[in-house]
């Protein structure tokens, strides 16, 4: 990665154009400095001409900074004097621009100089390749084009992370971090399947029911009414049928159960059989089907 800066601190160099033998001052000599890599003198000078020249001297600060070949290095750093730089040139009068054109500093200089130090904060960025890295990068390089891939890359990371957790916390705090993102709706659907996964963890029959009277509208309600009739029903007799339709009545399953007395109690559809049902059992829901039997059956 530091060999990668290096050559691209390099090629920038040539951005720092030759500065013409006409040029005077301090900011001659600074840039003459950099120009061959005497850092220590270019940036001393540069610091004691924030004040006359900001613009310039700012715009040079931030060329050393943001070199890999030198001690000064720190590329937050070359941004926040780039930034600087701008604002400075902003405010220059044209007097102050004419000059610092002599040493190369125009507003097309200072725009290849933020570009670049986009450019390196983003390569750095993805050599971490972390959610801390991508980060830092939008938090700090606001303005930078690569801002909307630095958050694409990141709740990417941050949505594997939590897959890899796979607990409902895990897909709340992710949820909570990144609204917008776009694996926000595969991680709700996830954290349902958590929630009901976790609620029921002991798979009893009352960690079924507590699920679902805690979480009414889960879509994981029928899969839990599912398993609450499997489990008041293991022997498939009438007494369990009935004690479920009793105490569970709101249960989707609750028409399979009643559908499941029936048969058992009608195995021949007798007529008699269908009467004598009809008498132990008023409420059955399925009148219309029960009289259909029965006319069939009074007909045999």
């Amino acid at each position: 990665m530091l060999r990668f800066l290096s050559l691209t601190a390099l090629a920038v160099a040539l951005f720092v154009p030759a500065l013409q033998p006409t040029a005077h001052g301090q900011l001659h000599k600074g840039f003459e400095a950099l120009g061959i890599f005497d850092y220590f003198k270019a940036r001393s000078i540069f610091l004691k001409e924030t004040k006359r020249q900001p613009a310039a001297a700012w715009y040079g600060l931030s060329v050393i900074t943001g070199r890999a070949d030198n001690p000064f290095f720190q590329l937050d750093s070359a941004y926040a004097n780039i930034q600087r730089a701008d604002a400075a040139y902003t405010m220059a009068t044209d007097k102050q621009r004419t000059a610092m054109a002599k040493v190369g500093v125009d507003h097309d200089a200072i725009v290849s100089q933020r570009d670049h130090v986009f450019t390196l904060g983003w390569e750095v960025a993805k050599g971490q390749h972390t959610i801390a890295a991508y980060e830092h990068y939008i938090s700090t390089y606001i303005q930078s084009p690569k801002v909307a891939d630095a958050i694409l890359v990141r709740d990417h990371l941050a949505f594997q992370e939590a897959r890899a957790m796979n607990t409902a916390k895990a897909y709340e705090g992710f949820l909570q971090r990144y609204p917008r993102s776009r694996e926000v709706y595969e991680a709700r659907t996830r954290l349902q399947e958590a929630i009901y996964r976790e609620a029921t963890v002991d798979k009893d029959l009352a960690s079924y029911v507590a699920f679902i009277a805690q979480h009414p509208e889960s879509p994981y309600v029928r899969n839990a009414e599912d398993e609450v009739y499997r489990l008041f029903t293991p022997r498939r007799t009438v007494d369990e049928y009935n004690k479920f339709i009793q105490e569970q009545p709101a249960n989707h399953r609750v028409g399979d159960a009643w559908r499941a007395i029936y048969e058992i109690r009608t195995r021949d559809l007798s007529a008699g059989a269908i009467t004598k049902f009809l008498q132990d059992f008023p409420d059955y829901p399925f009148v219309e089907e029960l009289v259909d039997d029965y006319r069939t059956a009074s007909l045999d």
